[in-house]
């Protein structure tokens, strides 16, 4: 227990001179008081002690070597901006990593080697990775430290009550496809129509078809509509309309854009052909198909 002592003005205790007695602010008596490097501080009574008072604090103040100080709980050698931080005047004899590891030691009942261990870990933030303004985050019930947090990120948590459940429920919000009540509202004024499933013909490129029907109409006017359908039933139709579609690919690789005949883009004349190609491939599946019906029909009777 420190042991209390008769203050008056003008008496010297260690570095340190009483000055003004403020008498008492919110409950607490406080003194200014003046140390002898000239620094005027105000200290609460409670504070001031003969036994342990000394100064202000400036015999603990240190001076850089070449820019250099050693940490008194570290030991190690590192720039002296890192013993300064904030609004300080001076240089601190600990380091600011170990400065904070001291406060987390004390806050989470940890040995100070495992707090000065976790100043120095790759510091991010769980959640949405970034690595400013972090800040240590525990579980509350327990004490236990959980991991790096951003302020964001901790006060998101923290106003959830680190409820799992909700957190699930958010994700499987976020995550849903599926039509919210708000949305319901929302077409309530402007229609709905359930067409999520169906084909989407809007997302054709209207231009690039457009270039494909020129070919079609070029090729139903000089051999007849359809006619395609007749040479692909022929001997090597399919292999014909690959060799015509790797024709007009070869010649617009080598550079040549349209096609000398018809004037209409090689590109075109290729996807053209590789409709056809597509097509009989549809009705071929679909054919055989049916096939397999008939034939698995056949055979129960």
């Amino acid at each position: 227990m420190v042991r209390s002592v008769r203050l008056y003005v003008g008496k010297r205790i260690g570095m340190l001179v009483l000055k003004e007695d403020l008498g008492k602010i919110d409950g607490y008596r406080k003194w200014v008081v003046v140390c002898d490097c000239g620094t005027e501080k105000t200290l609460f009574a409670t504070n001031i002690s003969e036994t342990r008072t000394k100064s202000c604090g400036c015999e603990n103040r240190i001076t850089p070597v070449d820019g250099m100080l050693t940490c008194r709980v570290c030991n190690e050698e590192k720039e002296s901006a890192d013993f300064i931080s904030g609004n300080d005047k001076h240089f601190r004899s600990q380091c600011n990593q170990c400065r904070l590891a001291k406060v987390w030691a004390k806050q989470y009942n940890i040995d100070l080697k495992q707090a000065i261990n976790l100043t120095k870990c790759k510091q991010y933030c769980e959640g949405c990775k970034a690595t400013l303004e972090l800040n240590l985050d525990h579980d509350h019930q327990t004490n236990r430290i959980r991991g790096f947090l951003c302020r964001a990120c901790n006060t998101a948590l923290g106003l959830l009550k680190d409820d799992i459940n909700i957190l699930q429920n958010l994700i499987n919000y976020v995550d849903s496809d599926a039509v919210s009540q708000f949305k319901l509202w929302n077409e309530m004024d402007t229609g709905r129509k359930d067409d999520s499933d169906k084909l989407r013909w809007d997302l054709l490129p209207v231009k690039a078809t457009k270039e494909i029907v020129k070919v079609l109409s070029i090729g139903s006017k000089k051999y007849g509509p359809n006619n395609w359908k007749l040479v692909m039933q022929g001997e090597g139709g399919k292999e014909r309309y690959f060799a015509a579609l790797m024709r007009h690919l070869m010649a617009w690789k080598d550079g040549e854009i349209y096609d000398p005949e018809s004037g209409i883009h090689h590109l075109a004349h290729a996807a053209c052909n590789a409709l056809f190609l597509l097509q009989i491939e549809c009705e071929d599946s679909k054919e055989s198909s049916i096939e397999t019906m008939m034939k698995a029909f056949e055979s129960h009777e």
